[in-house]
């Protein structure tokens, strides 16, 4: 087999003109942020508002409540209705596990759980989440 070509940007659609950064970022505590969506619309964190959203086919970007201090999506559900958010706890090591509503709603503890990063499974009825234990002194 031969290997295959690397891939290529072929083009590009600007989705915001609104001027705010938008970085895939990782956070303090290792976190990715990253692009979400759900096939309409597209989640992410920018400077200023942190979570916000604009539709897939562009527009303005509009901030997202989630509710939660130090926070950002994970994930989002395969139905679209659910956000899963970590909120960085105070060692910024671990994040705390939530469940926010879509389009609004209070968000939800998901059990005692805490992690780096998480996912919903395609089924939607399970979530798969990174768990690492600080072994330093600095957690």
């Amino acid at each position: 087999m031969r290997p295959l070509a690397p891939p290529r940007i072929t083009g590009f659609t600007q989705l915001t003109n609104d001027g705010r950064q938008k970085p895939n970022t990782v956070t303090s505590n290792g976190v990715l942020l990253p692009i979400i969506s759900d096939g309409s619309r597209l989640y992410f964190w920018e400077f200023g508002p942190g979570m916000s959203q604009v539709s897939a086919s562009g527009g303005a970007s509009i901030p997202v409540s989630l509710g939660l201090q130090n926070a950002g999506a994970l994930d989002i559900s395969p139905t679209g209705s659910e956000l899963l958010v970590g909120s960085f706890s105070q060692n910024y090591y671990q994040s705390l596990l939530w469940i926010v509503p879509l389009p609004a709603g209070s968000p939800r503890r998901l059990a005692d759980i805490t992690g780096q990063d998480g996912t919903w499974f395609p089924d939607g009825t399970r979530i798969l989440y990174a768990y690492l234990p600080c072994l330093s002194d600095l957690c």
